[in-house]
């Protein structure tokens, strides 16, 4: 899936993108080169308006330093006469229009006069050309000036009028041709000379014409064919990217009605396990919760990569110790490595880090776990090392390693080099990919070094902190057992859920009044004993999960324990309630999880009471 959402931002695409509703479907006259459409044409001219405008420039200096310089043979011939200044205005005024046009050429969008600009630029160019030519020939019967000299000077004209400096194409082909029969006439006023012995610069004019024209049609045709290219290839990719975001949002918008039946599933899974049933139906039971576990793994995994692509996730980073997210990744993953016999060591390191611990936490957490699962290894080390301007988090292992081939597919999507057979006891595929795009998010620079039968050595590039700017947690508190004699107002607007939760507080002796409606929330407050409150957050009406919630606490005068269940994946979780008041988990939930959280919050609120 691709990620590239400023692609397609309107305010930074060049000219030639925008309109490519325009080019798309053009079609290019063969004669001229140019779209058939004018307001194709229009559209396409401005896109190629800067390479012509940088094209333009350095014939245009050349062409004046040649005209002005010139003027030293006048200087020859006439010494600083009035002719001399005469003919010698008329080159510095040649010179003045070429540098208009070259000032011109600067502006970022094609002026609107520029065309005509040019056409009289060619004019003048022609008749300079033959205004030379008669000075020398019949104003000062200067003959020793060679007559091959003129026939170079006009057949040569046209690649100057529609190559080097082209205005509209009929503009240009039409000075070609006449520069043409300016030199026709040429060959008839010079006397004791006849058509009939200059055939051969004849032909030569006429080819030099049409093939000015050619050059002129086909570059015209090359860039329009070019300029339609480009913007076919850009659709394609604006097609690909909309595709890509499209998936991304329909798992974005679907996740939270998936989320609550799988959610319902595993808290009857539960249930059915507290029935004490019997030892075939307890491994079917086992088997069951396996494959919720794996769906729910699956699902996650798929959610945190669209919410990746689709660019809902912003990291908030901070000062913080890496030593303790090391440590409790390592625990966290010992059983695993117990599992693989595989010896893991955690190097200490008392490094500050800027980062997100939470985003940093999981992808550390699946190149670790993606070692121990995959690499065959008997031992993975995770330590820091110190660089320059760079603190390198490494994780090691002496496994099978990986081929040099691999190691950018690695980091696709559901791509696994050991597992052919889609075992998903050794994975789903996607942990190196979302562990690759969190770093990417995090602008953390993921690498990988392997030999194969020797070793493989991921490296994170990571930010030095500041510990003068640590933020200073306090030790949680240690809770007592709470007993389970409380009343539990449960709010969802999905009856499946409802009645599965339901069935799960009271098993655990909760006395519980649930609502499927805030308005019936609020009444049920009123009249109701309520210790606690575990809520939807996206609820039908006026009021969501922490708008109702605030209404409950305004209403008792006092702030209710609560925990906010959510499965829309665009909501962070926050797994502390004093910032916001509640603890906001994320569907599905396990019930050992539910219970501990409700516990907490309960012998929380009891020790605030003493």
């Amino acid at each position: 899936m691709l990620s590239l959402p400023s692609v397609l931002e309107a305010t930074k695409m060049p000219l030639s993108i925008q309109h490519n509703e325009f080019l798309t479907t053009a079609s290019i006259n063969n004669f001229t080169g140019y779209f058939n459409d004018r307001q194709q044409e229009i559209h396409a001219q401005q896109a190629l308006w800067p390479s012509q405008a940088r094209a333009l420039r350095i014939p245009l200096i050349i062409f004046s330093l040649l005209i002005v310089g010139a003027g030293y043979l006048d200087f020859i011939h006439y010494q600083l006469s009035l002719h001399f200044w005469a003919i010698f205005s008329l080159r510095l005024l040649l010179a003045a229009l070429a540098g208009c046009i070259y000032k011109h050429s600067f502006q970022r969008q094609k002026p609107p006069r520029f065309d005509l600009l040019m056409g009289i630029f060619q004019f003048y160019i022609l008749c300079f050309f033959f205004a030379l030519f008669y000075d020398r020939w019949f104003l000062s019967g200067l003959t020793n000036v060679s007559e091959t000299f003129y026939t170079v000077l006009f057949i040569s004209y046209p690649l100057l009028a529609c190559y080097v400096f082209p205005s509209r194409l009929w503009t240009s082909l039409l000075h070609s041709i006449a520069a043409f029969i300016i030199y026709v006439a040429i060959l008839i006023m010079l006397p004791e000379t006849q058509l009939r012995y200059h055939v051969t610069e004849l032909i030569t004019g006429e080819f030099f014409v049409y093939y000015a024209y050619h050059l002129m049609r086909s570059r015209h045709q090359d860039q329009r064919q070019v300029l339609l290219s480009q913007q076919r290839q850009q659709q394609s990719l604006a097609q690909a990217v909309k595709a890509s975001q499209d998936k991304s949002r329909f798992i974005a918008a679907t996740s939270h009605d998936l989320r609550q039946p799988l959610h319902s599933l595993g808290i009857y899974n539960e249930l059915l396990k507290q029935q004490h049933p019997t030892p075939y139906a307890d491994e079917l039971l086992t088997k069951s919760s396996r494959a919720i576990d794996s769906l729910s793994q699956y699902f996650e995994a798929l959610i945190d990569i669209s919410r990746l692509d689709s660019g809902t996730l912003k990291p908030t980073c901070y000062h913080f110790q890496l030593a303790p997210l090391l440590i409790k990744i390592a625990a966290d993953l010992r059983p695993l490595a117990l599992q693989h016999n595989i010896t893991l060591k955690v190097i200490p390191s008392a490094q500050v880090v800027y980062s997100d611990p939470s985003y940093l936490g999981k992808v550390i957490e699946q190149v670790l776990k993606n070692a121990l699962i995959h690499s065959k290894a008997t031992k993975v080390i995770m330590g820091a090392r110190r660089r320059k301007g760079r603190l390198e988090l490494q994780i090691w292992d002496n496994g099978q390693g990986i081929p040099q081939d691999k190691s950018e597919t690695i980091f696709d999507e559901f791509s696994q080099l050991a597992n052919p057979e889609r075992n998903r006891n050794k994975g789903l595929g996607l942990g190196l990919a979302l562990a690759k795009k969190i770093s990417n998010l995090l602008k953390l620079q993921l690498t990988l070094v392997s030999r194969p039968n020797h070793f493989t050595v991921f490296s994170l590039q990571l930010q030095y902190g500041d510990k003068q700017q640590l933020i200073n947690t306090k030790p949680k508190p240690k809770y007592e057992q709470t007993s389970p004699q409380h009343s539990i107002l449960l709010v969802d607007d999905d009856e499946m859920v409802l009645e599965a939760m339901i069935s799960m507080l009271e098993s655990w002796q909760y006395q519980v009044v649930a609502s499927t409606s805030p308005e019936q929330a609020i009444e049920l407050v009123k009249t109701n004993k309520v210790d606690a409150i575990i809520s939807d957050y996206n609820l039908p009406g006026q009021y969501n999960g922490p708008q109702l919630l605030t209404l409950f606490n305004q209403l008792k005068g006092a702030p209710l324990p609560a925990i906010i269940l959510t499965g829309d994946i665009n909501i962070p979780v926050r797994h502390s309630d004093e910032e916001t008041g509640y603890l906001l988990l994320h569907k599905p939930v396990k019930g050992a999880q539910l219970r501990m959280a409700l516990n907490k919050l309960l012998m929380k609120q009891k020790a605030y009471a003493r």
